[in-house]
């Protein structure tokens, strides 16, 4: 019995089930990796995700990555707990799912037997993408180095992979399998009109957004040239973009290295979050019980830096009377209420989880190998179901995802 109906309906009902039914467990590629083994996968990967970003699509994208929630800590994402990477894990197994349905879908728009039958098993080998930081993407590069207005060069070039900057791609369409040049649904989403309403702009200090900053218009990646407030040209926003990946990627690397390897990280209440609980609080049901923010490397840590260095953290200084913008920032991926909006936070995403299955794999059967209190074990992962119905009972656990194959992927570097 074909089991891809049974995924489908489940997927409308918004239960997650993952793909281990459907095709075995899978790797997730880095994005380069999969544009070169899997050529077919990714030309519909891309066919999907453009199809998935449209205003008519269903499950509409805006209610989907609206879950992770807002600068003010409200929504279902964990910010800053123990159970933040294994709380993704069915975020980007339901995408995952999303994605498959529409490349199955879009598989059968083929005019050939041949043709069709290839992009159905394309399909089956689908697992989301990732970016891997720590790759290189190129030979030397030049970029800015410790003297002021001076240069340095390095024998990798460490920048954003090419699919997520460039404007135009190239995929094969049905449904006569030709070439055709369409806009890059990596690059951007174009936001429909009134996509959120205006009240949620600017109705409260939790979702203030510059309009200059964070545009309304469609997702961006250091928007702005300087002072003057200028949108920068699309060129000039990769070249920072590239600039600044490359200047860290040393610190960045050490970091997650250590985080891996390091006896001090043989934790993982340590390795994961970048909040500790108020002194008193023995439970995740009391308020406030991760509060308590404190300076620590982790997980968490890394992956807010990333946040920044993508979407570009808005440069300011402060006026007489206001903070002035010098210039760099402001891209969707460096707010928490927009960044699930720019299509390169799944694959930021994926890199996370890779780095935390990495790490359960390095120590895998030692002690304080996961979750220690019970309370963070059997916590429901709102709002992920894994059976029918709204109730505690019917979310998946996230000692139910210790094992992230339970969703049908892996790693190959695991």
């Amino acid at each position: 019995m074909d089991p891809i109906p049974a995924l489908k309906d489940a997927t409308n009902a918004g239960i997650v089930k993952g793909l281990k039914d459907i095709s075995g467990v899978k790797p997730r590629l880095d994005i380069d990796i999969m544009i070169w083994d899997q050529p077919d996968t990714f030309n519909l990967f891309i066919l999907a995700l453009d199809k998935m970003q449209k205003p008519d699509f269903q499950p509409h994208v805006l209610r989907y990555a609206g879950i992770s929630g807002d600068d003010a800590g409200s929504g279902y994402c964990h910010h800053g707990r123990s159970t933040f990477p294994v709380w993704h894990r069915p975020y980007l197994g339901l995408l995952e799912q999303i994605l498959f349905i529409t490349m199955v879908e879009l598989a059968k728009q083929w005019k050939t037997t041949e043709n069709r039958e290839k992009y159905h098993q394309a399909a089956l080998e689908f697992r989301l993408p990732y970016w891997d930081y720590y790759r290189p993407r190129g030979p030397r590069v030049n970029f800015p180095g410790i003297i002021e207005n001076g240069m340095t060069s390095f024998t990798y070039d460490y920048s954003c992979p090419i699919a997520f900057t460039v404007e135009k791609i190239n995929v094969r369409t049905a449904p006569d399998d030709k070439w055709t040049a369409m806009g890059n649904p990596l690059h951007h989403w174009d936001f429909e009109k009134d996509f959120v309403p205006e009240k949620d702009w600017v109705g409260s200090k939790a979702y203030i957004l510059d309009e200059l900053l964070y545009a309304r218009d469609r997702t961006h990646r250091y928007p702005l040239a300087g002072k003057d407030k200028k949108p920068s040209p699309e060129m000039e926003s990769a070249k920072l973009l590239n600039q600044v990946l490359n200047t860290l990627r040393i610190d960045s690397n050490r970091l997650a290295l250590a985080f891996l390897l390091s006896e001090a990280y043989n934790d993982w209440d340590l390795f994961a979050p970048n909040s500790t609980p108020k002194e008193g609080y023995t439970s995740h049901t009391d308020a406030g019980y991760y509060m308590e923010l404190k300076a620590s490397g982790s997980l968490k840590s890394l992956h807010n830096l990333y946040h920044g260095l993508i979407g570009g953290n808005p440069k300011t200084k402060r006026g007489d009377n206001e903070e002035i913008l010098v210039g760099g920032g402001g891209g969707h991926m460096s707010k928490v209420s927009t960044a699930a909006f720019d299509p390169v936070f799944w694959m930021h995403h994926g890199q996370v989880e890779r780095l935390a299955s990495i790490w359960q794999a390095i120590h895998r059967g030692e002690e304080h190998s996961w979750l220690k209190k019970a309370d963070d074990r059997e916590l429901a992962l709102f709002p992920f179901r894994q059976s029918p119905g709204i109730a505690a009972e019917t979310m998946w656990k996230a000692d139910m995802l210790r094992d992230h194959e339970t969703l049908g992927y892996t790693f190959d570097d695991i």
